[in-house]
Parts: structure tokens; C-alpha cells; sequence
């Protein structure tokens, strides 16, 4: 393959040579970073040809940065036993717990207090140091 080639696989592959649907180019792309979701939706324009919200979510995936994509990719990033767990009914996203790359639980920081819940195994040695370094005075771990 020539450079040209390989630069053209690379736009075609982002759709950025030929425009489609939103839920195509997230599934493709394997979602859009959306720290905020004005920016997610702006980087869509591009390469939809119509930006459409219906049917996506904002969540962690495996690179643990907050992404927008595909509903039905959803149990890709989070196991479906486990939605309800970081989803709430009323629409309320726990923050979310991740090791190696798979949401494994979520957690609740109150007066330098931090509660754990756990719902799959994890190195809890890790999840402790990681703690600690993100927030200096931390007063204690526990997990529920």
C-alpha cells in the first residue's frame, strides 16, 4: 500500500469521504469522546450526514473517558446484568468504577469518605492506591 492509500483508508474508514447515519459512524468508530456532549455532537457534524441523538448514551468505555455511542453497543463496554447497577430508573449515572478496561462497579465520595460497591471481582489493592492518589485526605474506604 502506498501512503495516499493508507491516508484514504483512514478518512474513508472515519467517514469523513462519504458521510452517513450517526448511529453508523458510532458504531464504527466504537464511540465520540463527549466530556461535553456540545463538543461530541459538533465532532459528529462532520462525518453524519444528519446528527441524530436518538438511540445513543453517554458513558465510560474501556478507555475509561466519558464517550458517546451506540445503545446497542452498550453491553461492549458495561455487562448487561450490571446496567441497572451504574443506570438508575430515574436516569441516574453512578460513576463508574474501571479496571482493565470493564466497568466493575461504582462508587460514592462523601465527606472524604469513599463507598465502594463492587459487582465483579477486582484488585481492591489497585482500586486503594487509585483512590488515594485522586484524592489527597481521603479519610476512609469502604467497601459495600
Amino acid at each position: 500500500m502506498t501512503l495516499e492509500e493508507i491516508q484514504l483508508r483512514r478518512l474513508a474508514g472515519q467517514h469523513l469521504l462519504t458521510p452517513t447515519d450517526t448511529q453508523t459512524v458510532v458504531k464504527d468508530l466504537c464511540g465520540v469522546q463527549a466530556q461535553f456532549l456540545s463538543h461530541a455532537l459538533h465532532g459528529l457534524s462532520i462525518p453524519c450526514t444528519e446528527v441524530k441523538t436518538d438511540g445513543l448514551v453517554k458513558s465510560w468505555t474501556n478507555r475509561g473517558a466519558m464517550h458517546l455511542f451506540s445503545a446497542d453497543d452498550l453491553p461492549l463496554f458495561l455487562p448487561k446484568e450490571h446496567m441497572r447497577d451504574i443506570f438508575n430508573l430515574a436516569g441516574i449515572v453512578r460513576p463508574a468504577i474501571l479496571v482493565n478496561g470493564t466497568v466493575v462497579g461504582w462508587w460514592n465520595l462523601k465527606n472524604r469518605k469513599l463507598k465502594i460497591t463492587l459487582f465483579s471481582p477486582a484488585d481492591q489493592n489497585l482500586i486503594d492506591h487509585t483512590a488515594t492518589a485522586l484524592w489527597s485526605g481521603l479519610k476512609q474506604i469502604e467497601y459495600l
